[in-house]
């Protein structure tokens, strides 16, 4: 157990702890949001003036960048959800519902980059108008004096990884689940190749789709949650029925695997030239409802463990079933050798083999999904404590930068920002595939950033200018005069 496992361990012991007191379970949310706002309020309010100073100093840049940050984001959404408001005709309260729905996720991104640009910003300005050579001329470390800043900051990492564990994971739940009712007009349109997707209680991935037709499809029907029964075929296509209330899979080409629920040894294939199921049970209003089955982005930590261990065990059960198919197999191949014209030992040998290939399918499927969990797990830490990584970061170089201008701290934060997700989604497609560990993918850039923070912060110390943008303007002035 690592010290992120241990630490969501201890949390998770002590809320439910608390969820035993009388009134604390339905108001806990608002107790912890209060008591972390008048402790803020202490803590300023005890602080020195030249410490509230520089509290007040990053108040405004935050919330500006804040805003404008989320904003610039929200757009990429807009683009890409435009479409699907246009052609469904939508009308005000569901447009509303899908970005209010999507500006969560867009804030766990943005409010650590405004911390970055915020403190850029804000160190930048007190290191032009030379108050930080003021206060270093006082006999006053700066470092010192920024103590309560990383407070502050840390504060927020904490908030942010209530936020990623309980309201994002939720908000993404209903968005997902409102996203598919209103394209569920034209199905169709929303399957992906290569990517699951959930249709009630049935996961779909297939190889290839059109507008028309799928190839290469399997079906997981989770209805028996204990064995859920796998159905695959080459090609098919969706149908919405009843005012997209339900959906009518048509198959063509295809086999159902099923283990019976009583006896997992027992395991039946059924071959079909033609087979249609129907997803019943789809609100064909435009509501937010709720979908028992939920992808990684839509759990808590708490829940992630709980799919994990599910997984492990699911790969247990498939690797026994396995040893005692291919020792069938071995039997079955032993008798055939006697009794070479045997086509009944013949077709028992091919079905084991399906069996058997489609056992590796769904164990490979469950590994595939506990590599995504732990990268989500470690994801909903690893992003919240951002923002106490690029407080420590940030200031440093607001103070080596010598620059006020918003442009300036945008492009040079956005910069930082840009290696930090790039490397941060490097890590998660490396780890998805196996070829790194979940732990390492998703906290590297962290690790590399507070690296960096460190030798920063002791570069600025000792006033070394990292990057002087006055002299880099004044240079460029006198090139183009030159010129």
């Amino acid at each position: 157990m690592n010290i992120i496992e241990f630490c969501s361990q201890f949390i998770k012991i002590i809320n439910d702890k608390l969820m035993k007191i009388p009134y604390v379970s339905n108001y806990l949310n608002e107790i912890v949001f209060g008591l972390a706002i008048l402790f803020i309020i202490i803590m300023y309010y005890r602080s020195k003036i030249l410490q509230k100073y520089l509290m007040k100093e990053l108040v405004a840049p935050f919330f500006i960048t804040l805003t404008t940050i989320t904003f610039v984001l929200l757009l990429d959404e807009i683009i890409e959800l435009l479409n699907l408001i246009i052609e469904k005709n939508l009308d005000f309260l569901t447009v509303l519902n899908i970005f209010s729905l999507a500006l969560p996720f867009l804030l766990a991104l943005s409010i650590p980059m405004a911390v970055l640009m915020a403190t850029i910003l804000a160190f930048g300005r007190l290191s032009v108008d030379s108050e930080i050579i003021a206060i270093k001329s006082s006999g006053i470390n700066i470092f010192k004096i920024v103590r309560p800043i990383y407070l502050l900051a840390f504060l927020l990492s904490v908030f942010m990884v209530y936020f990623n564990n309980q309201i994002l994971p939720e908000t993404n739940h209903k968005f997902s689940n409102l996203r598919m009712q209103v394209s569920m007009q034209k199905p169709m349109k929303i399957i992906t190749p290569n990517e699951y997707i959930d249709f009630g209680k049935y996961t779909v991935i297939v190889k290839e789709t059109s507008e028309e037709e799928m190839r290469g499809i399997i079906i997981y029907d989770r209805s028996n949650t204990q064995f859920p029964k796998t159905i695959v075929a080459n090609r098919g296509v969706l149908i919405p029925i009843d005012n997209g209330s339900s959906l009518k899979a048509i198959l063509y080409d295809g086999e159902m695997h099923e283990r019976d629920a009583k006896d997992s040894a027992k395991y039946t294939i059924t071959s079909f030239s033609e087979f249609t199921l129907n997803i019943l049970g789809l609100d064909d209003r435009i509501v937010i409802g709720e979908r028992e089955h939920r992808s990684d982005r839509e759990m808590s930590s708490e829940q992630l463990v709980a799919a994990i261990n599910k997984d492990k065990e699911s790969i247990v059960r498939y690797a026994d079933h396995n040893e005692r198919i291919e020792k069938e197999i071995e039997k079955l191949r032993t008798e055939l050798k006697t009794k070479p014209d045997d086509r009944l030992i013949t077709q028992k040998i091919s079905s084991n083999l399906n069996t058997l290939n489609v056992n590796r399918q769904e164990s490979n499927y469950s590994q595939e999904r506990i590599r995504s969990f732990q990268v989500e797990y470690h994801k909903k830490y690893s992003l919240a404590f951002a923002c106490l990584v690029f407080a420590l970061i940030g200031i440093p170089i607001g103070i080596m930068t010598k620059s006020s201008g918003i442009g300036t701290s945008f492009s040079v934060s956005s910069l930082i920002f840009l290696v930090y997700y790039v490397s941060l989604i490097g890590g998660e497609r490396l780890a998805d595939k196996g070829l790194l560990n979940p732990w390492f993918a998703m906290w590297m850039s962290n690790i590399l950033f507070f690296i960096i923070a460190v030798f920063l912060s002791y570069t600025a110390k000792f006033e070394r200018s990292f990057l002087d943008f006055s002299k880099i303007h004044l240079r460029a002035k006198l090139h183009r005069k030159k010129s």
